[in-house]
């Protein structure tokens, strides 16, 4: 665990304080919130096996949040490695509709990062989240859960 002094905004005032995040994340706060974070572009893996990871590591695959995207966006273009895309942690049960992300909040298909006409569902099965490259430089779309990419662990604090 590496320890990161940090100041944060509450309320209009900044607070000082530790935060621990495992040696291989990095921490993201801001008013939207405070957690751990990282990427992996070196080994892809399905959706089920990359929540597995984050999990194993104390944590889950990325929420996606109109409130920090863009920051994540952004950075994906630095942390490609041999996975260009990366799954987040949202799916569905009824491809192409009604995605949850892995704390069970709804991911609207009126999400300002799905990519143009996304999520589609192609035919009736593309059940998971990525950030596709493909898509504006890494915008939402929807794909087949089997399929492997990197993915992005986030750590709540």
């Amino acid at each position: 665990m590496k320890n990161t002094h940090v100041y944060v905004e509450i309320n209009g005032q900044f607070r000082s304080g530790h935060v621990r995040c495992p040696s291989t994340y990095y921490l993201y706060s801001t008013t939207c919130g405070r957690f751990c974070y990282r990427y992996e572009s070196s080994e892809c893996k399905s959706w089920t096996s990359a929540r597995t990871t984050c999990k194993a590591e104390g944590g889950d695959l990325l929420v996606p949040s109109e409130c920090y995207y863009q920051f994540f966006k952004d950075q994906a273009t630095q942390n490609e490695g041999s996975c260009s895309n990366f799954w987040l942690g949202g799916s569905t049960t009824t491809p192409g509709s009604n995605y949850t992300s892995v704390r069970g909040d709804p991911i609207l298909d009126s999400f300002p990062f799905w990519g143009s006409n996304q999520p589609d569902g192609t035919g009736g099965r593309e059940s998971c989240i990525e950030m596709a490259r493909s898509f504006s430089n890494y915008l939402m779309n929807d794909a087949l859960c089997s399929n492997t990419k990197g993915f992005i662990c986030q750590i709540f604090v």
